[in-house]
């Protein structure tokens, strides 16, 4: 989360009209390290709770829906910066009842009395925007499109993909597997990771895998059970790469040839690459229609629930896969190639009702 606030605050940091502040507050099952990580990224001044609430604001910015409740739009401008693109995943339960809400545009975007808690949400692409206004008209006056920092950075960074490779040590030879995975029971590594290795082992001399966690399978949990974060690192002594949660994505999704995913919305960037995808073995409710997850799934190979396929489906993605399609979803996944920092400034500084000029 701390890296999506710094994106903003990379375009801000040099007015000095501008004071910023973070809420200090964190979870007790945050993953190790996550407090330190935060302070060096985001050096801020610290407000507690008690601050936030008395002391006047200009404009909050948080890239979830996490701690919102502290300030309303009455209060000062609130603006939900990227976080992902909207997936589509369905909020679960404990007992795994499907919800039918999505995470991004889903009922934690509203307050108790059913209005939007936000005066501004970015989305990357108008795609996604006229999704969030056909789940709700209000979004029309809330939602705007305005491209992707990451995915701008990301393309940049693919003009040097040959050196990129042969500094992670892949042959031009070499197919390179990049492995995905959110968080959650319904996640790849929470359901069939055991499986994935059984089959991916028997093919490290024809594949080079490199594993991704989501941040939070890194944290500890109740019951004691696997944390996989920490887990999938015993593999880089059998041949793995693994990309640590601190990490930035976009080398290792330049680098790839293939992506191997679930529900996460960040793969969805690799389609702006053309890359091809194979997908784990998902129950059909988790991702809701239209979504661009959902649309990527719907083309491409997919696991058994044993990965006993995998080579089948690593051929098919690498040789067979429906470029045509994927070219179709792609011009929903960003409008804005290449403009996200003059679109997020303009919204902002229109927030702040400031003249961008300094």
């Amino acid at each position: 989360m701390a890296d999506h606030i710094k994106d903003v605050w990379d375009i801000l940091k040099d007015d000095q009209r501008l004071n910023f502040f973070l809420y200090d507050s964190f979870r007790t099952n945050d993953m190790p390290n996550a407090k330190t990580h935060i302070y060096n990224t985001l050096p801020f001044t610290r407000v507690s709770r008690m601050k936030v609430k008395v002391r006047h604001w200009d404009l909050l910015i948080s890239p979830d829906h996490s701690r919102i409740h502290l300030l309303k739009k009455s209060d000062c401008p609130i603006l939900r910066t990227r976080h992902g693109i909207a997936s589509g995943k369905l909020i679960t339960k404990k007992d795994s009842q499907f919800l039918g809400s999505t995470t991004t545009f889903g009922k934690k975007m509203y307050d108790k009395n059913g209005e939007i808690r936000y005066t501004r949400m970015f989305a990357i692409s108008e795609a996604n925007r006229q999704l969030a206004i056909s789940l709700d008209k209000a979004n029309e006056d809330v939602v705007v499109a305005v491209g992707d920092l990451r995915d701008d950075k990301m393309l940049a960074i693919a003009e040097n993909r040959d050196e990129i490779r042969q500094q992670m040590g892949f042959g031009p030879d070499d197919k390179v597997v990049f492995v995905l995975s959110t968080w959650g029971q319904h996640c790849l590594f929470e359901t069939m990771g055991d499986a994935f290795f059984e089959q991916a082992n028997n093919l490290k001399e024809k594949y080079s895998f490199i594993l991704s966690a989501h941040p939070h399978l890194y944290r500890p949990k109740e019951d004691g059970s696997r944390i996989w974060g920490k887990y999938i690192r015993k593999y880089k002594d059998q041949g793995y790469m693994v990309r640590e949660p601190q990490e930035d994505w976009m080398h290792y999704m330049v680098a790839c040839d293939v992506i191997l995913t679930d529900q996460t919305s960040l793969a969805v960037h690799g389609a702006l690459l053309n890359k091809p995808y194979v997908y784990s073995h998902i129950k059909n409710e988790i991702l809701s229609e239209g979504f661009l997850p959902w649309r990527l799934r719907e083309i491409s190979p997919k696991l058994n629930e044993n990965a006993t396929n995998l080579q089948e489906c690593l051929i098919e993605a690498l040789q067979q896969y429906p470029y045509d399609k994927l070219s179709k979803i792609t011009k929903d996944v960003n409008s804005h190639p290449g403009k996200a920092k003059d679109r997020i400034r303009k919204e902002i500084y229109n927030l702040l009702n400031l003249n961008s000029a300094v």
